[in-house]
């Protein structure tokens, strides 16, 4: 019980980040640039996270090795998907049709790709539910 109640927690902050994140695109694109956002946004994530985690900084420094070029990997997609977010902002698109059909395609190959590098289960039910998300996706896009 206390586990639903932490999972439906994360959800629901994740769901809420999700749409700040829109809303406050929305509101700063009519003030600055695609570019100014994201420069400003990640100078201020640096900040937030190098004050609240100084320590975790400093101790991944002495794991360097070859894997912590996979930072630098992360970093990448993290920074093309939010400019590419960002970018659907400036348009009169859907946003919701688009993250949601992006999420559609997500879910299942992060779903598959669990199941066969980091040895996670997948139910008949998970597997049900991948189906209906593809399907949901074709739909969507229509």
């Amino acid at each position: 019980m206390v586990n639903n109640i932490y999972i439906f927690l994360l959800i629901l902050i994740l769901a809420t980040s999700y749409t700040l994140y829109y809303v406050f695109n929305k509101i700063l694109l009519k003030h600055f640039s695609i570019k100014e956002i994201i420069v400003h946004a990640y100078l201020w994530s640096a900040i937030i996270v190098l004050y609240n985690f100084k320590n975790d900084f400093i101790s991944g420094f002495k794991k360097f090795n070859i894997n912590y070029f996979l930072f630098i990997i992360l970093a990448c997609a993290n920074i093309i998907g939010n400019i590419l977010l960002t970018f659907v902002c400036t348009k009169d698109l859907n946003f919701g049709l688009i993250e949601g059909v992006a999420m559609g395609i997500y879910i299942p190959f992060v779903t598959i790709i669990s199941y066969y590098f980091y040895n996670n289960k997948i139910t008949f039910e998970n597997f049900i539910g991948l189906i209906l998300i593809s399907l949901g996706v074709v739909f969507a896009s229509k």
